[in-house]
């Protein structure tokens, strides 16, 4: 019962985030939530497929395991995709190869007073949200399929608790999909309220540091 009332409020949670989000991005931003939306029901009707065909095969039984080479190669393949901090390193070693050269340059330049700004900032930013984007509403999609399926199909883990536990995490992954693109959307308003927020002392001495590290720079 407490279990049942937990994931209830973990649900209205992450349901209210998904509905926020999506209500503050659909003003200048509808095309990111057609393209999560995209992504998601991409990933269902892939991975529906593919289970049903599995089932048929013999290569998921009535239990819901994989059985035989089919199966064993089916499982590595979920367990891949939802792999979350695979995808996430894999995401932050491209940025940080990208970036981590370039602030580095931007010092050792700096002694010489010959430092430019680091290039490739917002792409790399866009890279990390729309990665980390791509990387929750797969698992959303996959997870919300093999829920229903294994619900219908009277797989041992998914009883009405257990299916309202896979639910819970898929709306999880997808409201962490818009929330990634509610901060980036809005970073320009986040470094304004850096500005403004941020002691002045602070700000100050990192200009007067850029100035120095760019000072025979035109």
């Amino acid at each position: 019962m407490i279990q049942l009332i937990l994931l209830t409020v973990l649900v209205v949670l992450f349901f209210t985030v998904l509905i926020y989000s999506a209500n503050t991005l659909k003003t200048n931003f509808g095309s990111d939530i057609r393209i999560v939306w995209y992504f998601f029901s991409l990933s269902f009707v892939i991975t529906s497929l593919i289970a049903l065909w599995a089932i048929g095969k013999g290569a998921i039984d009535n239990s819901g395991k994989f059985k035989g080479e089919i199966g064993e190669f089916l499982n590595n393949l979920m367990l891949g995709m939802l792999d979350i901090n695979l995808s996430l390193y894999l995401i932050l070693t491209i940025v940080i190869v990208i970036l981590l050269p370039q602030i580095i340059s931007y010092l050792l330049s700096g002694l010489s007073g010959t430092a430019s700004k680091p290039v490739l900032i917002e792409e790399s930013l866009s890279f990390v949200v729309w990665g980390l984007v791509k990387t929750f509403v797969v698992a959303s999609g996959i997870i919300f399929s093999i829920s229903i399926i294994g619900y219908f199909n009277n797989w041992s883990s998914f009883s009405i608790s257990g299916l309202y536990a896979f639910l819970s995490l898929s709306l999880m992954f997808i409201s962490l999909s818009f929330v990634s693109l509610l901060f980036f959307r809005e970073t320009e308003s986040v470094l304004n309220d850096f500005k403004q927020y941020c002691p002045t002392i602070i700000y100050t001495s990192l200009l007067k540091t850029h100035s120095w590290l760019t000072r025979n720079e035109d």
